[in-house]
């Protein structure tokens, strides 16, 4: 675990820029718009308060499209 809360939203936004994109193409939807016919939690964030402390989300990002080769096309 680490620090970081971020919503899916905010999790694509942070991709989108990791990976050169433009992040306003990203847009913010609530679940409600969906017509998902179960209720979906407003907050789902998990969090550990035993686990150890990874590093923060925007460096396991920057590795992860560096341990994939991504390049932006």
């Amino acid at each position: 675990a680490n620090n970081a809360v971020v919503s899916w939203a905010e999790l694509a936004q942070r991709v989108a820029l990791a990976a050169g994109y433009n992040t306003n193409a990203v847009k913010a939807v609530p679940a409600q718009a969906f017509g998902w016919p179960a209720a979906r939690p407003k907050n789902s964030a998990l969090r550990s308060e035993r686990g150890i402390l990874l590093p923060d989300l925007d460096n396991a990002l920057e590795r992860w499209l560096q341990a994939t080769n991504y390049t932006y096309q």
